[in-house]
């Protein structure tokens, strides 16, 4: 974490209709003290930052047109280790244009955004080959991979067309991201190189009749290409719920999808087919005006050929005793177990292995929340949670042919005699003459944590505010790969981290 050394915020809309915020911090530079044999060391992990987010809209024709305009900019003061690994400076920006059509019923929206990232050749490198683009994949032919590069510029946008009323609706929706975007510096984005299309139709019948009080119907059909028009994906997405007359809820949702090529399976290696799926999940909750509420949720997630199926399953209780007093219980556990989890990559004999393997995952949490409302101006929130996860590795094999019609033609399993035990992992013998030609380490863990939060709010004048936050975070982890459900008590024989927030704001004028 890092120190704000100062931070202010302005919003606000003018009598003419224009909306105006911006916000800016500035984040101190972090030192991390190091115990060496030669005595103490402190090496620089977090350099001196400035954020900056500002965002303009204006109204016309009585709201049937909005155009708007985003800009963020982060600038870092880095040293030569860390201008390595991270940006020298980013900024992105936008351009918004909202149109409504008879009566607001029809609505087109264009949303589109640039980036630009500046850094080192060591920087900018990291990100041509991370994990949202790759741009050093060996049948990536439609992008420039260039180590020598110091900057990274991309685009992206939305473009939807949506009827907004009546008990039908309908949308459209294109989504593109190019290979060079990038918004994490002052964002998130999980994944560049998209060209998303999809189709939506509902049905919402909210007039009361027979058992129910309403009930919605709905469906998506999406199709996903890269910008080298790889066709990635389809699947259809069905969904429905219903409220009934005692106003307890249902849902039940679900996808279907084909076989669909997969550009991030081998981190950086090839496109791999993995074979299609399907998944569902469904619930109910009681009629949430009760003091007592009760919630359950499960879903069930299968990959075809057997090579992956998850479920998870949760519960939830909340208990209103008085108005101004809330407690929850929510716990959950899931289970996966998938055959293509990547390990590693290792050259051997001229050639290059990707190493997969069989993954089982067990995991659970609960969550636990707490709301005192003292007075309308004063209010107490508690948040924690215990979370336990065990992994544990097996059934090795390497990629042979991953494109291959035939499932088990892409990838080659190795056999007993291939593996041997090691203290730190195990050694393979591919060509068994004997001898280990390659090893892989031991991947089994086990993890425990405990988060909290407890945040005080008083509003000390109409629109203005004062939060005190405490937040403690607790964790351990150990590669037995064993659930151990009374695991979590050690958690608090340890030493926490704790943060200690405050927040301050000012409402100006009426």
């Amino acid at each position: 974490y890092t120190s704000i050394l100062g931070a202010a915020k302005l919003t606000g809309k003018t009598r003419e209709g224009l909306s105006l915020g911006f916000i800016d911090a500035l984040t101190n530079e972090e030192k991390a003290e190091i115990d060496t044999i030669g005595g103490k060391m402190y090496r620089t992990v977090e350099p001196l930052t400035n954020y900056f987010v500002g965002r303009i809209q204006k109204d016309f024709n009585s709201g049937k047109t909005i155009i708007g305009g985003i800009l963020t900019a982060t600038n870092r003061e880095l040293d030569s280790t860390q201008a390595s690994v991270i940006n020298n400076n980013a900024f992105t920006g936008g351009l918004d244009l909202t149109r409504y059509f008879r009566d607001k019923s029809w609505m087109i929206n264009l949303n589109s955004a640039f980036s630009y990232v500046g850094g080192t050749k060591e920087s900018i490198k990291k990100l041509q080959e991370s994990s949202a683009r790759y741009y050093q994949r060996p049948d990536n032919d439609y992008v420039s991979y260039n180590p020598q590069h110091t900057s990274l510029i991309g685009s992206g946008g939305r473009l939807q067309v949506m009827k907004l009323n009546g008990h039908l609706n309908l949308s459209g929706i294109f989504l593109w991201r190019s290979p060079g975007f990038e918004t994490n510096d002052l964002g998130y984005l999980r994944q560049a190189d998209q060209l998303l299309g999809i189709i939506h139709t509902g049905y919402n019948q909210w007039e009361p009749k027979g058992i129910y009080n309403r009930y919605s119907i709905n469906c998506d059909i999406s199709t996903l290409f890269n910008f080298g028009g790889d066709f990635i994906s389809r699947a259809i997405e069905p969904g429905a719920n219903i409220t009934f007359r005692n106003y307890w809820n249902a849902y039940i949702s679900g996808s279907l999808s084909a076989g669909q090529l997969s550009t991030t399976i081998l981190r950086g290696g090839p496109l791999m087919k993995l074979p299609g799926s399907w998944n569902l999940q469904y619930g109910f909750s009681t009629d949430n005006r009760k003091k007592l509420i009760l919630s359950v949720n499960s879903g069930r997630g299968v990959r075809y050929q057997n090579s992956s199926e998850s479920g998870f399953f949760s519960f939830g209780l909340q208990y209103k005793p008085t108005n101004y007093l809330m407690f929850s219980f929510n716990p959950q556990s899931g289970t996966s177990d998938d055959q293509l989890q990547y390990v590693t990559t290792l050259n051997y004999n001229n050639s290059v292995r990707y190493i997969l393997a069989t993954i089982q995952q067990k995991t659970i949490s609960a969550s636990l929340r707490a709301n005192v409302n003292i007075s309308p101006e004063l209010s107490i929130q508690y948040w924690g949670q215990p979370f336990l996860a065990a992994v544990k590795y097996s059934g090795y094999k390497y990629i042979t042919d991953p494109t291959a019609v035939k499932y088990f033609d892409r990838f080659t399993a190795y056999s007993e005699s291939q593996i041997l035990k090691g203290e730190d992992g195990y050694q393979i013998d591919e060509n068994g003459d004997g001898k280990p030609d390659y090893s892989i380490g031991k991947n089994d863990f086990s993890y425990r944590s405990f988060l909290s939060n407890l945040v005080i709010r008083w509003e000390y004048n109409p629109g203005s505010s004062v939060f005190f936050v405490w937040s403690q975070t607790r964790n351990g982890s150990d590669n037995s790969g064993i659930m151990d459900y009374g695991d979590i008590g050690s958690l608090f024989r340890t030493r926490p981290v704790n943060i200690f927030l405050i927040k301050f704001s000012y409402r100006f004028g009426k």
